[in-house]
């Protein structure tokens, strides 16, 4: 029987989904879901293929010749089939995914489950630029050419209590290509305010510490990149600055949080 990739939101980065592509060009606003009813209706199953009827000149850039075929196909004239990728990690790796391709699009699909209804907040990484569509809305659009940093855009979503249709587009120019995202629930605690040294002088580049069950979660409240929300649990970047801090529960040891609290 084909499913959908079902997931509890726990904060957790989600490493299992449905996974699509490769498209072409690297383009968030072309809707390649167009002849499946489009991109904020898809709900798909792992083994689905995509069909289309006609000539689509979105699809022309695939072949030098119109499609006129029941399938869409890539550029070496494979049939387009949703597939169930599953990280080891929690960057999702759209190159070991869909194989290795320069100004391609790629989509990936799972069902977010929250057991109230309210708004949650996505902390989402993406190399390159990235789209995400909640229940049929798009959420966040970004056109953006970057290297993947853990928690680069941070939005907020509305769901339902239930399940909520959770769809991401990818695009890349050339080399590394994948995203990771981590959702937090509506009922999730909040910490504000502003840490300070001993002498109350605000300190550069520093943190807040959130505990979320299993695990913590370790969340820089300034933006240190000017756009986008960074984290203290990013993946390195050589031009990261980086933090130097002594915190109440938490502080820096290469580039990980070493807790210092009990737990």
């Amino acid at each position: 029987m084909k499913s959908s990739i079902n997931y509890a939101i726990d904060g957790e980065y989600i490493r299992e989904w449905l996974v699509l592509g490769p498209f072409f060009p690297d383009d968030l606003e072309t809707d390649f879901l167009a002849h499946v009813g489009g991109e904020a209706t898809i709900e798909p199953k792992e083994g689905d293929t995509v069909g289309f009827d006609g000539f689509d000149t979105g699809f022309a850039l695939l072949n030098p010749v119109p499609l006129c075929y029941s399938t869409q196909a890539t550029s070496d004239g494979k049939t387009l089939t949703w597939i169930l990728y599953k990280s080891e990690e929690d960057v999702v790796n759209l190159v070991d995914a869909v194989g290795s391709h320069e100004h391609a699009t790629a989509y990936a699909f799972c069902v977010l489950h929250n057991e109230t209804a309210g708004d949650a907040q996505i902390y989402l990484g993406s190399d390159d630029g990235v789209a995400v569509w909640i229940n049929g809305e798009q959420a966040h659009h970004n056109p953006v050419a970057r290297e993947l940093v853990l928690d680069q855009d941070v939005f907020e979503v509305n769901l339902k209590a239930g399940a909520n249709r959770c769809l991401i587009k990818v695009s890349n120019g050339v080399e590394a290509w994948g995203f990771a995202m981590r959702v937090l629930p509506p009922d999730r605690a909040v910490i504000s305010g502003t840490i300070t040294d001993e002498e109350g002088e605000p300190i550069a580049y520093s943190g807040s510490v959130l505990g979320t069950g299993r695990r913590k979660d370790y969340t820089a409240v300034d933006r240190p990149f000017g756009t986008g929300w960074t984290s203290i649990r990013w993946m390195g970047c050589m031009a990261s600055p980086q933090p130097v801090a002594t915190w109440a529960i938490g502080s820096w040891t290469s580039n990980r949080v070493k807790e210092n609290a009990e737990n």
